[in-house]
């Protein structure tokens, strides 16, 4: 047993060098009443719904204090093949988890991240459980991650 690393992933592989900066639970998602980016979000993506959609995908992407980070760990999470590559499914995922909580489209940015955090605790309970890259991830923060992959890449590139 060599401990000579003192990383937080637990260094299982030793090809598993993160090109992306440090990511944390705390640092990837909101889920308490903090100041937050998607405060000066416009009202606009609050009423945009895609085809086939109940709700908008920024509108989940701003649920995320660090979306690039949460790309990082979503395109690996596809590339893995844990996930489907398709905003529509991911969309309908979190509406269906968040929906199961007491949300509903239009909530206000508060009342969402209290719908968020609740589905999280709700798939830990029942160990509905994912992971990626060494993290082991609530389904429901998978899929926010898998679409915060998808709307970055525009949809077409993350799968491999």
């Amino acid at each position: 047993m060599n401990h000579d690393h003192d990383h937080a992933d637990g260094g299982g592989h030793g090809h598993e060098a993160h090109r992306g900066p440090a990511v944390s639970r705390r640092a990837l998602m909101i889920l308490g009443g903090t100041a937050i980016i998607a405060a000066a979000i416009p009202g606009m993506l609050f009423t945009r719904t895609p085809a086939g959609s109940g709700v908008a995908a920024g509108e989940f992407i701003a649920l995320l204090a660090d979306p690039e980070s949460a790309a990082y760990l979503g395109r690996r999470f596809i590339a893995d093949g844990g996930a489907p590559e398709s905003a529509i499914i991911h969309e309908k995922r979190l509406a269906g988890a968040l929906c199961a909580e007491g949300w509903t489209p239009g909530m206000s940015v508060e009342d969402t991240h209290r719908a968020l955090a609740a589905a999280v605790r709700a798939d830990y309970a029942a160990a509905r459980t994912v992971s990626i890259a060494e993290w082991h991830l609530s389904q429901t923060e998978g899929s926010l991650c898998a679409l915060a992959a998808i709307t970055s890449s525009g949809g077409s590139e993350a799968h491999g």
